[in-house]
């Protein structure tokens, strides 16, 4: 299945260059991405089972060093029966004031230094083109897929550098960070976004090939192979000019001269636009 990105009519750099902009999430458009909501570092649970699990460990080496006699077991495995809703309570308020903490370090030492790709599965969606190709000035690339550059894997546990399929709900994830142990709540998104049919591949900001300052912003860009491009789309509304000038691009280089051309152009029975 071809994968799509909408881009303006101005984004030339990204065939010329065969350079493509990887976003981290705070230059984003949904302030919700990447952004499950985390309920604490454990459930009370899990928080309760490690309580009854490291408990009686200490007690026997509190024992084993008092001399191990049976009085004394006695005596102390009562007090810290008595002990133990405290000792819960405990637990609870530091997982809750440690909380906050590990989730600040968890967003910035970890989800702030990922890049974002999102690709879409279609390339005719109306709200698409207005959003992102200008008002349907724009242009569409169509990717293959199947290119290595879109599986770039470690390992078959690598939750990044391969595409995903971002998933749409009404209701936000919620879970622990000690439940986080796949990337899937992080691939929700709202069913407001669902026209999007959204596909992303995530790299780590720090493989970028080429770094630029605009402004009080880094722009993070990664290199492609050319080949992984099958054609390119125009808006409907394109002036011709810019076409040409795309076309020129396309065919002074050899690496792209595979690329095939289509354009949009608006139903004469429908609201949609067709491409051919």
């Amino acid at each position: 299945m071809p994968l799509y990105k909408y881009v303006h009519p101005d984004r030339t750099d990204i065939l010329r260059d065969q350079t493509i902009r990887f976003s981290p999430r705070s230059a984003l458009n949904d302030p919700f991405e990447l952004a499950p909501h985390i309920s604490g570092l454990s459930t009370p649970q899990e928080i309760a089972q490690l309580a009854d699990q490291l408990v009686p460990e200490t007690v026997e080496e509190i024992i084993e060093k008092l001399g191990n006699a049976p009085e004394i077991r006695e005596t102390v495995i009562a007090y810290v029966n008595s002990r133990m809703p405290y000792v819960k309570l405990q637990t609870e308020i530091i997982s809750a004031l440690a909380t906050p903490i590990f989730k600040k370090h968890f967003e910035s030492g970890f989800l702030d230094s990922i890049g974002v790709l999102c690709l879409s599965e279609h390339p005719d969606n109306l709200l698409m083109w207005a959003h992102y190709g200008d008002a349907h000035r724009g242009f569409v690339i169509e990717f293959d897929e199947r290119s290595p550059f879109f599986n770039q894997q470690l390992s078959p546990d690598d939750e990044l550098r391969h595409l995903r399929k971002v998933l749409y709900s009404d209701e936000r994830p919620s879970l622990t960070l000690s439940q986080v142990d796949n990337f899937a709540p992080f691939l929700t998104k709202g069913n407001a976004w669902s026209y999007e049919a959204e596909w992303r591949i995530m790299l780590p900001l720090t493989s970028a090939s080429r770094t630029l300052e605009v402004g009080s912003e880094q722009i993070h860009l990664f290199r492609f192979p050319a080949n992984s491009i099958v054609r390119i789309i125009f808006g409907c509304r394109m002036p011709a000019a810019q076409k040409a000038k795309i076309r020129d691009l396309i065919a002074q280089s050899p690496k792209l001269n595979h690329i095939q051309f289509a354009e949009a152009a608006i139903d004469h029975k429908h609201y949609r636009v067709n491409i051919a």
